[in-house]
């Protein structure tokens, strides 16, 4: 599972610096989460999506499938189950 939060910093002009100051963590603790060397939970990903300002199912769907349709399907990166978004 590839996590969009490269992506979204880029496009926001945020650096991993600034994103991690703003979560009150180091850049080690946020690399860490973001790369899965720490057991992150969802928490730590709700906060980051907040942190951010986008909604939490964006960190983990590319762009390009939350851009072309009002509904995408995406499957959950923990259980595999198929999950139905409707973006209004």
């Amino acid at each position: 599972m590839e996590l969009q939060i490269k992506d979204i910093l880029k496009a926001q002009g945020i650096t991993q610096k600034q994103l991690a100051e703003r979560l009150g963590m180091s850049v080690q603790q946020l690399n860490n989460t973001v790369s899965g060397r720490n057991t992150a939970s969802i928490a730590a990903f709700e906060r980051i999506a907040e942190a951010l300002g986008v909604e939490f199912w964006q960190l983990f769907a590319p762009k390009a499938q939350y851009e072309s349709s009002s509904a995408q399907k995406l499957k959950c990166p923990h259980c595999g189950h198929e999950l139905t978004i409707n973006i209004e």
